[in-house]
């Protein structure tokens, strides 16, 4: 993932629970989820601007 200025990515389960989360930073970034298992995760990614959620598919 690629974004302008700082911003802060979690994942989610569908559930709402936390699996996986990065301090602040900018530039790019790669989440881990091989440790994952598959299935529909939510990523939210706060920046300085707002925050945007996205589903993500683990397959």
């Amino acid at each position: 993932m690629e974004a302008e200025g700082r911003f802060s990515p979690t994942l989610y389960t569908l559930e709402g629970r936390m699996v996986r989360t990065q301090a602040p930073t900018s530039g790019s970034i790669e989440l881990d989820v091989r440790a994952l298992p598959a299935g529909v995760y939510l990523l939210r990614v706060a920046t300085e601007k707002g925050v945007v959620t996205r589903r993500v598919v683990k397959n």
